[in-house]
């Protein structure tokens, strides 16, 4: 994990706690202490972006009911330690709990919660010159495109792979859903369109809104007070708050066979912590329709990014793809009328 030079003991003594044991946990350590448990974490980003996360992370982290892990700040007070020019050091405090279960309800509804309070409390940070936000804003529009003109050309090389005859089943696959999810891409670009996503930019731009970036269910850690904390800051960026939203939502939903009920459990309890923009509702329904994970697999599978075996393309293709029946009915559902808020609505309560 360490380059030369460095290994954690050399890294520890720059901070003022009293190290009793160090234990390798993935890509972080478990530092012990007297009477306290921490984190050793790098963080693989440009040194203002870098600062941008920690300084972020110790805003939230302040306060009687924190959102993010406490940072400790180094001997001669810096928020984290530099081994390489894209590669740095932070100790926080380790948090005592479980990553949510997204076959939990509750605990689907608790992070929805959690990422409402993030995104409230992330809007007042006023970042300093010396760092640097990562901002997305009014780029969506042109990756999509651009992600879906590649996903055609995909799409295009699975169709004359079968008619060649002897195509591998991966190939077959995909030629078979080539129409669906082009079509699905389609209607999200569409959609996308013709929401107010420039105007939500602008204003959002003007408000400094700060979004996670990856609202895994490994991110959110329950707590044995029954509250949720936020970890791994490393995905953040200056984006709209629906990115966050139909990412929690979609992955919460594949555990429930796509349940409206579900989602409307979801919203509700987002709503709730923090308020919902309906305008923003379709920008959510766009980026829970496009179909980014059928082009992550097409893409890796033809361009052979990731050097994978054929099994495991195979593997990840089925997953993304199961329940693609309960998402097209969830579309349909959540799709027809952007005024209203679906998440009120006691009517539509039964699950798909």
């Amino acid at each position: 994990m360490e380059q030369p030079g460095f290994t954690p003991s050399s890294l520890l003594v720059q901070w003022p706690v009293d190290v009793t044991d160090v234990k390798a946990v993935g890509d972080v350590y478990s530092v012990a202490g007297v009477g306290r448990r921490y984190v050793l974490k790098p963080i693989n980003k440009g040194m203002r972006r870098a600062r941008f996360i920690c300084s972020l992370t110790e805003y939230l982290g302040r306060g009687a009911d924190p959102l993010t892990p406490g940072l400790i700040r180094t001997r001669v007070g810096k928020l984290l330690t530099t081994e390489s020019r894209r590669r740095h050091w932070i100790l926080c405090e380790w948090i005592p709990g479980r990553t949510c279960d997204w076959a939990d309800l509750g605990d689907a509804a608790r992070c929805a919660a959690a990422l409402a309070r993030f995104h409230t409390q992330a809007r007042d940070y006023c970042h300093l010159p010396h760092e640097r936000p990562q901002a997305y804003w009014d780029r969506w529009p042109t990756r999509l495109l651009r992600r879906y003109e590649a996903l055609r050309g995909f799409c295009a090389a699975a169709e004359r792979a079968v008619q060649a005859g002897g195509a591998p089943y991966f190939d077959r696959m995909v030629a078979a859903q080539s129409a669906r999810q082009l079509a699905r891409a389609q209607d999200a670009m569409r959609v996308l369109a013709a929401s107010p996503y420039r105007s939500l930019c602008a204003e959002y731009r003007r408000r400094g809104q700060v979004i996670h970036g990856d609202p895994a269910g490994r991110n959110f850690v329950a707590t044995e007070n029954g509250m949720v904390r936020i970890i791994d800051l490393e995905s953040i960026r200056q984006d709209l708050p629906a990115l966050d939203i139909a990412k929690l939502l979609r992955r919460v939903l594949k555990s429930h066979g796509w349940r409206t009920d579900v989602a409307m459990a979801v919203l509700s309890a987002y709503a709730d912590a923090g308020g919902l923009d309906p305008s923003m509702l379709p920008v959510v329904y766009a980026f829970i329709a496009y179909p980014m994970k059928f082009s992550y697999d097409v893409r890796r599978y033809y361009t052979c990014a990731e050097g994978w075996a054929y099994r495991r393309h195979l593997r990840k293709l089925i997953k993304h793809l199961w329940g693609e029946k309960g998402k097209q009915r969830f579309l349909d559902w959540f799709g027809r009328d952007f005024a209203r808020a679906p998440y009120a609505e006691a009517d539509h309560a039964g699950g798909c």
